[in-house]
């Protein structure tokens, strides 16, 4: 739902799956994190710092956008994250 309107309609597992392909993780190191915070073709959806000071960036978008992405499984926030 978007402004009063639906949006979409199913049940999780098949609104899910509409993100397949869509959902990346690439491990990135730090003094990158700014280059792709302002790329439009991406959305980042989670950071998260590593043990050896590296961000692994959860992001939607394609896998050619960041080197080494690997394809994620999605969930229904990556989902509504989409939509938004």
């Amino acid at each position: 739902m978007k402004n009063g309107e639906i949006l979409l309609t199913g049940t999780t597992q098949e609104l899910v799956s509409q993100m397949h392909g869509k959902v990346f993780q690439a491990v990135i190191p730090p003094q990158e994190l700014h280059m792709w915070e302002s790329d439009p073709k991406i959305q980042i959806v989670n950071l998260r710092n590593e043990a050896d000071g590296s961000i692994c960036l959860r992001y939607l978008g394609s896998p050619t956008d960041i080197p080494e992405a690997t394809a994620q499984n999605p969930t229904l926030e990556d989902l509504y994250l989409y939509l938004k």
